[in-house]
């Protein structure tokens, strides 16, 4: 019930800044996974994201390039687990193609690197696609 709080919440921050591209509106639902994370592996873990702890993404070395990751579990200093957060607000079909190339290229880039890394994808039964002039063309 938490979680889908947070999703709501982090819905209506993106109907208040009414763009996409601010990241407020990934704070609750970063801030709730890290905060059930950290609840639940206890001390000698360190979760780091948007709006938790430090309040900061953590980069994690890649096999080819280091990523920011969303959400970075550390035991001591070394990475032990990474997840990635996409939340899908608006114009889905135009984009499709390029979540899953991004998501699977990040996704190889540190499992490559021996840290397991996951995806969160969260998308609305009906996803608007705006024009630009802004008008819902579903």
């Amino acid at each position: 019930m938490a979680f889908l709080e947070a999703v709501s919440e982090s819905f209506r921050v993106y109907l208040v800044k009414g763009t996409s591209r601010s990241n407020d509106k990934l704070k609750p639902i970063h801030s709730r996974i890290a905060r059930d994370l950290a609840e639940m592996l206890g001390d000698g873990y360190t979760v780091h994201s948007l709006g938790f702890g430090a309040g900061r993404e953590k980069d994690i070395a890649g096999r080819y390039m280091d990523k920011k990751v969303d959400i970075a579990v550390f035991k001591g200093v070394r990475p032990v687990a990474g997840i990635a957060v996409k939340f899908v607000m608006r114009n889905y079909l135009q984009n499709s193609v390029n979540y899953f190339e991004n998501m699977l290229g990040e996704t190889a880039n540190i499992r490559c690197n021996r840290v397991p890394y996951f995806q969160v994808f969260i998308t609305f039964d009906h996803i608007p696609y705006f024009d630009l002039l802004l008008s819902d063309k579903t």
